[in-house]
């Protein structure tokens, strides 16, 4: 094999790698309904009757880079935009997320990888009105769970290694690998009755290196809170480009070596006071003062025609919470970006082939074939909120996942891989593909050349 057709193989290998490990919320149960999230590749396909936000996320393998953590695509994904679809939540009640994941760590995974570690938070931020017409950077968001770096079982893969090298139990490991890649979070009963932005998003800090190469898969979607105390005020909220700073803890901290036993939850605030002790698997931190704010608008009825899905298995409840001090509100500062080497292996997702003429893109599962778009009946028509007209065109009828996907091609630019602890790579000189500053729209990537783990 001459060494162009070799180093085609391995860019491939590595690419793939990096789209098995990548995520979006697949489905959430809210007000015993079960509804689509927005899992298209962009804005043009997905279910258009969500309340989930349309995004530009490429099937979710596209996550949000660090050096995105100050930009607008860190409140819901790239390029999203508020549906117009609202669904109904009783106070007090829990939503139900389902992110895509398959597999068994150890073998092929596709939607995650079991290398990747890190926190899960969500958080609400009230609309003030009809939620369709908020804009994204205007919304206040106050944090209702979060589960960060919890422990280091002793005999679990999260405590392999020296006592500086254990990896530890995350928020993430708890939804991907303890609760069959379900998170369920409580909606504070002592909060006004109104419409909401519900946010939750999962990210993974196995990039060693620059906080540019932090990974975020922020989802949100649009609810409509019943039943609620309307004599509560609304806790103090941050606006999302400002809940991460490139100064956190959480974003600088080095997965593969620190501090034996050290634990902490999701960078941001701490949860809000109408939050503590309400989130399902989680570690909690101790909550800020309560601030008076404006009351939500009141919530618009809503009607949907959703049909009901049933829940299955009861979810296993995550480990402990972790306390830590109330963090401040103000808002962050850019980070700056670097890379770092490291180091892939192959198994399915998002493939590209470096060749001496040109850089082709394909989405492919483990054997080949493009995303297949899986079907899940009985999701109805919904209707539109009695104050949205309901788009022309839409009859009854079941639900299909899947959207309209395109064959698999992809404009988006590559990122830089290079391999500096490589001597095959080095020796061949050839081994460099570099197409443009940022991949997947934007971000870079590395290779690690941490002994255990491969990235994405």
């Amino acid at each position: 094999m001459s060494k162009i057709a070799n180093t085609a193989v391995v860019f491939a290998a590595a690419f793939i790698s990096q789209a098995a490990a990548h995520t979006y919320v697949k489905e959430f149960e809210a007000g015993g309904k079960t509804y689509p999230g927005f899992y298209a590749a962009d804005k043009s396909g997905g279910d258009d009757s969500s309340p989930a936000w349309r995004t530009n996320q490429g099937w979710g393998f596209q996550p949000v880079f660090g050096d995105k953590i100050n930009d607008p695509d860190i409140i819901a994904h790239v390029d999203a935009e508020p549906s117009p679809f609202t669904a109904p939540v009783d106070a007090g009640s829990d939503v139900k997320f389902t992110w895509q994941h398959d597999g068994e760590c150890g073998g092929e995974e596709v939607g995650w990888d079991c290398s990747h570690h890190g926190w899960t938070a969500t958080w609400l931020a009230p609309c003030n009105g009809d939620c369709k017409d908020v804009q994204k950077e205007n919304l206040s968001f106050f944090k209702i769970h979060q589960s960060g770096l919890i422990d280091y079982p002793a005999g679990s893969r999260y405590a392999e290694g020296g006592v500086k090298e254990q990896t530890g139990y995350w928020g993430t490991d708890t939804i991907f690998y303890d609760n069959a890649n379900t998170q369920t979070v409580t909606i504070p009963k002592d909060l006004p009755s109104g419409n909401y932005v519900l946010r939750t998003e999962v990210a993974s800090v196995h990039n060693n290196g620059a906080v540019s190469e932090r990974q975020f898969w922020p989802q949100a979607l649009n609810i409509a809170i019943q039943n609620g105390n309307d004599n509560a005020k609304i806790p103090t909220g941050i606006k999302a480009t400002e809940i991460y700073s490139s100064s956190d803890k959480q974003l600088t901290f080095d997965l593969y070596q620190h501090d034996a036993g050290e634990t902490f939850d999701a960078p941001g605030p701490a949860l809000a006071p109408c939050a503590v002790g309400s989130g399902s698997g989680s570690g909690s931190s101790s909550a800020a003062d309560e601030a008076p704010s404006s009351t939500a608008a009141p919530a618009v009825p809503v009607e949907s025609s959703y049909a009901a899905q049933p829940t299955t298995a009861a979810e296993s409840s995550a480990a402990a919470a972790q306390p830590s001090p109330a963090e401040s509100y103000a808002a962050h500062p850019t980070p700056e970006s670097e890379s770092e080497p490291e180091a892939s292996t192959p198994t399915s997702g998002h493939v590209v082939l470096v060749t001496a003429t040109a850089t082709q893109h394909a989405y492919v599962t483990a054997t080949g074939a493009a995303p297949a778009a899986s079907s899940a009946a009985g999701y109805g028509t919904p209707a539109a909120p009695a104050a949205t007209p309901a788009p022309e065109g839409e009859g009854e009828g079941e639900y299909q996942e899947g959207g309209d996907e395109e064959d698999g091609e992809s404009d988006e630019e590559d990122r830089d891989y290079e391999d500096d602890d490589s001597e095959e790579q080095s020796n061949d000189g050839e081994a460099e593909a570099s197409t443009g500053s940022h991949g997947w729209g934007e971000g870079k990537g590395h290779w690690r050349s941490h002994p255990r783990e491969f990235v994405a």
